[in-house]
């Protein structure tokens, strides 16, 4: 497993302030809808947090300061470039521009901020970009949680660039919805990263520029409907027909998780599932026992396949970004104390009840680290890779990274 024995760095073993209110958002409202409990947000109610624009025209220095926003940002919050970026300047849009922006397919050019969400969720990014003919047209837009957070893509936040003079649809982002892991905190950072080395014109980027006009909004925390009082909206159970398993379900932030890893053997269409493996070594020889308390152990294409679906009818594998939601609790919450190694001081206050369900090295052809590692498939991936949610005994936080697909790793399932 790709950096299966590397230590935790930085904001990943750290233990987290825990939040005092954990607010619990129906599935309605990622649909735009709010439970029948919470106040209508009104016009009034959304705010510019943090804005990058209105800057008087000629050269600049490479870090552009907030025009505006929240006191914690106002001033305070920046917006910059790669070590690579030059030629920083303002046009007479009153945009951050800047040049160096070639070979972006094997050096990362990004675009960079770096601001604070506190006090504010239900966050929505605009972002306007424009280009010269030699500057470069494609971007996508990824956030993480703080300086030593993962970098991870932001669902619809592919730009295409498609005009030198004009802020076109391809090349703006209209109040893209942010994850809500980005609520509240200290620091959050987003990024525009150039992914080629295409050109606005379709030739090959040289010393073209790039403009970029940025803002970000959000909600008073007092917007949300009462926390303490969330409608219920998930089952207690689910039953899988083709398996003939119940799995018990919980519900954290307003979506329904299985509380379980998966030990199905079939798939929803009666058909074996190619790697379904229970954990077995020689100091935990007993797979029965293995199976009941920890689940068994997929390849990703044995999670993911093509023509079927692992999960039951209505429930699908969480994504890379769904799985880092979760990291707004403390892992002590999230841990089931008696299958993990000791000492720990893990409550399962969630009831999520993550084990240490160990993994199946497809390197080594063993299954390691029963008690003291785990790991969960998201349903995002890459040729070669897919990327997983990854928990060692000594960290206290998911990691969202890249694992090969032939390891043997935990499945949950989340609903539709």
């Amino acid at each position: 497993m790709k950096n299966s024995n590397a230590l935790c760095m930085g904001k990943h073993c750290q233990q987290f302030t825990k939040i005092l209110n954990k607010i619990f958002i129906s599935s309605f409202l990622l649909a735009f809808c709010f439970p029948l409990n919470a106040k209508q947000v009104e016009v009034d109610d959304v705010v510019s947090i943090a804005l990058w624009n209105g800057y008087p025209q000629g050269p600049h220095t490479a870090i552009f300061l907030a025009t505006g926003g929240s006191p914690e940002n106002n001033g305070l919050a920046t917006l910059t470039r790669d070590a690579a970026g030059t030629g920083y300047t303002v046009n007479t849009d009153g945009v951050a521009s800047s040049t160096g922006w070639q070979n972006a397919e094997t050096i990362e050019k990004y675009w960079i901020t770096s601001f604070s969400t506190l006090g504010f969720e239900n966050l929505t990014v605009t972002s306007k970009q424009m280009s010269s003919g030699m500057g470069p047209r494609d971007f996508k837009i990824q956030y993480k949680v703080g300086a030593s957070g993962t970098w991870t893509d932001v669902d619809d936040g592919e730009v295409l660039i498609t005009s030198s003079t004009t802020y076109t649809s391809t090349g703006v982002k209209e109040n893209l919805p942010l994850p809500k892991n980005m609520n509240n905190k200290e620091e959050v950072l987003l990024r525009w990263l150039c992914t080629s080395n295409v050109s606005q014109s379709g030739a090959t980027v040289s010393t073209g520029t790039n403009r970029l006009d940025v803002t970000v909004y959000g909600e008073p925390a007092s917007t949300i409907g009462d926390p303490e009082t969330p409608p219920t909206l998930c089952p207690e159970h689910v039953f899988d027909p083709a398996n003939n398993i119940i799995y018990n379900v919980v519900e954290l932030e307003g979506k329904c998780w299985f509380k379980e890893n998966l030990r199905n053997t079939k798939y929803q269409n009666n058909t074996e599932i190619p790697f379904a493996e229970p954990y077995y070594r020689s100091f935990y020889p007993d797979v029965e026992q293995n199976t009941s308390n920890f689940g068994l152990l997929y390849t990703y294409e044995s999670a993911v396949p093509i023509s079927t679906t692992l999960c039951p009818t209505g429930w699908r594998i969480p994504t890379a970004a769904e799985w880092e939601e979760l990291n707004i609790y403390e892992i002590t919450d999230m841990n089931n104390h008696d299958y993990w190694l000791h000492p720990n001081v893990y409550t399962n206050t969630t009831a999520f009840d993550i084990r240490g369900a160990g993994f199946f090295n497809s390197f080594t052809q063993q299954f390691e680290k029963l008690y003291g590692y785990t790991a969960f498939w998201s349903s995002n991936s890459s040729s070669e890779t897919a990327i997983a949610a990854v928990l060692k005994y000594f960290c206290n936080q998911l990691e969202i990274m890249e694992v090969t697909k032939m390891d043997g790793i935990s499945v949950r399932c989340i609903q539709e």
